[in-house]
């Protein structure tokens, strides 16, 4: 299935880091300290995305345990993955 993620996170782009060892395209958003993606933000970050052919594609929020990922995103399927990341995920 053909997979493109929009990474969100107020700091870093660790997660992009991570996923970009994989053939999933992959745009990061820094959010510069806010605690979730304004709509504003994806629809950017979506016209960066090579859509012809994705099947699925996935906004990680930057909602955390702190910020949760309660904000309308204008999602028709909204799912919460609580995942600590191993070094060797990709490996599998």
């Amino acid at each position: 299935m053909l997979t493109a993620v929009v990474v969100g996170d107020s700091e870093t782009d660790n997660d992009a880091q991570y996923l970009g060892k994989t053939s999933i395209q992959v745009f990061q958003i820094t959010t510069e300290n806010l605690c979730h993606l304004a709509a504003d933000m994806v629809a950017k970050a979506i016209t960066k995305i090579y859509l012809l052919g994705i099947q699925l594609l996935i906004i990680e929020n930057v909602g955390n345990l702190v910020c949760p990922a309660d904000y309308d995103l204008n999602s028709c399927y909204k799912k919460h993955i609580v995942h600590q990341f191993s070094t060797n995920v990709l490996s599998h």
